[in-house]
């Protein structure tokens, strides 16, 4: 008998010290608690005050300071500060500092700069700031980062919470900071700096402007609730029994000891499921409890309700699990050996695709060179800052209710209710906006185990991932083997790409058809190729589950693609900028899918717009190797270019379509429904800008209802850079169909054309009489006592095409955003370290819908790429931790230079087409670029790690 692993947390040590009488003062209010002195601060703040402001995402190590709260002024990590350190001492939490409707200077600065996107990480942030601010009242840019150092953030890239920082700073001095508070120049960072917020648009024109987001003031107050914060009476808690086997076969599990463990609820495993047992997006071969086999170190084996964790916690270690352990098989080609064993009973085979252009014998034969080398990428972790978290009950009208950050509510809707045999209506998912995404809650978590407690035990139910869990249990991007060819005229044209691709999908689906598919599509890089073969194989292993992350299949390749156009241009003697505009996309181009480019085509503008900062920093390297040529530090400059076709792919999948409503309220005011999940991204405020706009009111008339199946169309799943697009197209139609409707009856109140009757300030006026007006309120009360319906539905269904099977022709993606990205290093030769000295992106992603956001987005994106470059290692079954995975920090981060495009897209919802999944991609092969130019070293693997360089550095 072996029992399964639980990956979980010891009960805080304070649970067996003597209770003690303690005082001290929390947000200016007394408190005296007869508590346990080692109780964490942290525990006694949330469960006790309901101050949830402050958030556990480490697992009580102190390594990612979200948990951070001020005593006497000074930041502390509350999750392993015990209560017997703040006796006699004033605690201050976020929730202490300002309200919505009083921020603080610095709550403002950080919505006003953008510093808030998924917001998880944002009170700590906001507490570290005062305090700093509280002892040094100008500080430059370096002393935000030093003091901040401890601080993570996975959304942002840290440039908005520095930029908000120096901004409430110049606010707490007094200075005048436009429209009421407005921005000097903070800092001497180049590249956009924060427009001036300006305070509630009074115009009609929403679209383009820096509207303050209406969640952010939420997040930066502490006010939001994730799916970890939430809390119902008579709650219990939920832990999940996980397999500690890579691949064996389940003979028997005992769970009598842990059902009769007092406080124990419920006790459940696969044979208590009255449905269909399975789960995946895009193929649904994942159990949510194993019944016979498991898969990989992780898998789900039984799950446990008590009334506390820590019974939980107890429950499990009495979990008797008999396993048969079978061969593991950790990576694809031992998978795809003869006779290796069967992790699914139809093969270890996940999938194939091909893409075929041309003929690519001939292609080669019409090059003077020829380059071929093979390329691997590793594990990322999404890391967002929120663990896994929900909380399940049946609602007023006893339907099950699961409330928890996702990126898929409708599809997440569909499994449990699959899962549990009921009705679709009988399923209700509640998004409580992620604490980031980042493509890891695409696919459902803690969603099936929760509902299949409340459908269970009828009681409202509790389930948080640990950090170690999070790490052990979800998704990754999937590494890839890539072994390409590529051939080139002399005079620098591009004749032909063969490519062979394997890629690493772990035990289960989740989203690798689509990672897969769009590794096909995007092999090429925007370019132009005559001759292309690209054959990709998904294979099965026991390890961790490739799933969707940002950039998903077009980051692996992009590393491929661009380090191969960057030997080609060596071996030309070609400048490696001008090699790549010579065969850049331009409008007309045809794609090796076969699809024609029409419109918002602009790799080559990206390239143009880089290129004097090209020619500058390499002026600049060659004179630091003049200065430095007997050191062992070595300057490098390097670019590559990435793009990223809009939508879930060119197959046939529900990611083809998104649906809103709109409607106007009996106050006037227009309310947006929309299934398109926050997580960070901004599309909140996005969509209602664009329904301000396509309506012609103010962007503060505009209400959302987001998240909630039992009230919103459903969007698909919010991924893929879908939500600008397909949502905002959704939301663009609804709102047409509603003013059209609405403005058909108030030209006959008007005695007016439709047609002349336009929507402004709250009303619907004559154009030609701008005095002849009816409010909107007044309208709306016409319409109901008229049975006029004041609801209206808008969709996107794509218009992409199924491509051949075998050739991949067809079209994959409506359209497409692109980017180029320089970077500049310092290499150590000697220690093999390498420093990034600032990154300079030019990047198309359509019309600008918010300048702020779409800049921290993609400041984001960029910093994501550069931890997978430098510094993000995983290990599946080994990684557990952001000490064992190491992000990027504050104090780490390059200078970074945007320079935003802002070209609308014809085919985009006013011209915008999104940005999230470009970013990360050109990253890592533009600095690979630069250590090459520095070097001479041409690196094959990610991650560029200081091992990796010296042994290559021997090497040449």
């Amino acid at each position: 008998m072996v029992r399964g692993a639980s990956v979980g947390q010891e009960p805080p040590a304070a649970e067996s010290a003597a209770a003690t009488r303690l005082t001290f003062v929390v947000n200016d209010r007394p408190v005296s608690v007869q508590a346990h002195p080692a109780r964490p601060l942290l525990d006694f703040l949330r469960d006790e005050l309901d101050l949830t402001g402050a958030k556990l995402a480490c697992d009580r190590r102190a390594e990612c300071w979200a948990c951070a709260v001020l005593v006497d002024g000074r930041v502390v990590a509350a999750c392993v500060t015990p209560l017997a350190q703040v006796a006699g001492k004033r605690v201050t939490t976020i929730e202490g500092l300002g309200s919505p409707d009083a921020l603080h200077p610095l709550q403002a600065a950080f919505v006003d700069a953008g510093a808030v996107q998924c917001g998880f990480c944002t009170p700590g942030m906001i507490l570290a700031a005062k305090a700093l601010l509280d002892q040094k009242s100008e500080p430059t840019r370096a002393e935000v980062a030093h003091a901040m150092r401890k601080h993570l953030c996975r959304c942002t890239g840290y440039v908005k919470i520095v930029d908000a920082v120096l901004l409430g700073a110049a606010a707490l001095r007094g200075e005048e900071i436009g429209g009421g508070l407005a921005a000097r120049a903070v800092g001497p960072a180049p590249g956009p700096r924060p427009a001036a917020v300006e305070g509630p648009v009074s115009v009609t024109t929403a679209v383009g402007r820096p509207v303050r987001s209406r969640d952010g003031v939420l997040r930066a107050t502490g006010r939001h609730r994730f799916g970890g914060d939430l809390r119902r009476a008579g709650m219990l808690h939920a832990k999940i029994l996980r397999s500690p086997h890579p691949h064996a076969e389940i003979l028997g599990i005992d769970v009598s000891a842990a059902r009769a463990l007092p406080g124990v609820f419920a006790v459940l495993t696969a044979a208590d499921i009255p449905g269909k047992n399975s789960a995946g997006f895009m193929g649904e071969d994942q159990p949510v409890l194993c019944a016979d086999k498991v898969r990989y170190v992780g898998d789900p084996v039984a799950v446990v309700a008590a009334t506390s964790e820590a019974v939980a916690e107890q429950a499990l270690a009495r979990i008797r699990v008999e396993y048969r352990p079978l061969e593991p098989l950790f990576n694809p080609f031992d998978a795809l050996r003869p006779g290796a064993p069967r992790i699914h009973s139809g093969g270890n085979l996940f999938a194939t695709r091909g893409l075929v252009r041309g003929n690519p014998a001939q292609g080669f034969r019409e090059a003077d060179v020829i380059v071929e080398q093979c390329y691997t990428t590793p594990y990322q972790e999404h890391a967002y800052l929120e663990p896994e978290a929900g909380l399940a009950y049946l609602d007023e009208e006893g339907r099950l209710t699961i409330a928890t950050g996702t990126q898929n509510p409708h599809d997440d809707q569909r499994v449990v209710a699959a899962l549990l045999g009921l009705p679709l209506d009988r399923v209700r998912i509640v998004n409580t906006e992620s604490g980031g995404g980042f493509g890891g809650k695409v696919d459902t978590s803690v969603q099936g185990v929760l509902g299949l407690l409340v459908h269970r035990l009828g009681r409202p139910v509790r389930l948080a991932y640990t950090r170690a869990e999070s790490f052990l249990a979800t998704t990754k991007r999937h590494p890839f083997y890539l072994h390409y060819r590529m051939g080139a005229t002399a005079d620098g044209r591009l004749t032909a790409l063969e490519a062979e691709i394997v890629v690493d999908k772990g035990a289960y689906a989740s989203t690798g058809w689509s990672v897969i598919f769009r590794g096909v599509i995007h092999g090429t890089g925007p370019y132009e190729i005559p001759h292309v073969r690209v054959h990709c194989r998904g294979v099965y292993t026991n390890q961790s589950i490739g799933g969707a992350l940002m950039g998903f299949g077009a980051t692996q390749v992009a590393f491929a693609v661009e380090s191969q156009l960057d030997l080609l241009a060596e071996r030309l003697g070609l400048d490696p900028l001008d090699f790549r505009l010579r065969n850049a996309f331009r409008p007309g181009s045809t794609t090796a899918t076969g699809q024609r480019l029409e419109g918002g085509v602009h790799i080559r503008e990206c390239l143009e717009a880089v290129r004097p900062h090209y020619i500058r920093a390499l002026v600049e390297a060659r004179h630091a190797r003049s200065l430095a040529s007997q050191g062992h530090l070595r300057r490098g400059v390097g670019l590559a270019c990435g793009w990223f076709g809009i939508g879930v792919s060119g197959f046939r999948h529900p990611g083809r379509r998104a649906d809103a409503a709109a409607e106007l309220t009996p106050e006037g005011r227009v309310r947006i429904y929309t299934g398109c999940a926050e997580m960070g991204q901004g599309s909140n405020t996005a969509l209602a800008q664009i329904a301000a706009e396509a309506f012609g009111l103010p962007y503060e008339a505009v209400e959302l209802v987001t998240g909630d199946t039992a009230q919103v169309p459903d969007a698909g799943a919010t991924v893929a850079s879908r939500g600008t697009y397909f949502s905002g197209h959704a939301v663009l139609q609804a709102c047409e169909r509603l003013r059209e409707r609405l403005a058909s009856r108030a030209g006959r109140l008007l005695e007016e054309d439709p047609g002349q009757v336009i929507c402004e300030a709250g009303a619907f006026r004559s154009r030609l009489d701008p005095g002849q007006r009816v409010p909107l309120r007044e309208l709306a009360a016409i319409c109901r006592a008229e049975g006029i319906g004041l609801r209206a539905e808008g969709s996107l269904t794509s218009r992409v095409t199924d491509l051949d099977e075998e050739t991949s022709q067809g079209i994959p993606y409506e359209t497409y955003n692109y980017d180029t990205q320089l970077a500049e290093v310092e290499v150590n030769t000697e220690t093999g370290d390498i420093r990034v000295l600032r990154l300079t992106a030019a990047f198309d992603a359509g019309r600008t819908i918010h300048p702020v956001k779409i800049a921290g987005q993609y400041e984001g994106g960029m910093t994501f790429g550069l931890g997978y470059a430098l510094r993000e290692g995983f290990e599946p079954g080994r990684t557990f931790s952001f000490t064992d995975y190491r992000l990027t920090r504050m104090d780490q981060m390059p200078e970074i230079v945007l320079i935003n495009l802002d070209r609308p897209d014809p085919a985009g919802p006013f011209g915008a087409k999104g940005v999230g999944n470009l970013p990360a991609n050109a990253t890592a092969p533009a600095i690979a670029a630069a250590v090459r130019h520095a070097t001479g070293v041409h690196l094959t693997a990610v991650p560029f790690t200081p091992d990796s360089l010296r042994r290559a550095l021997v090497q040449i």
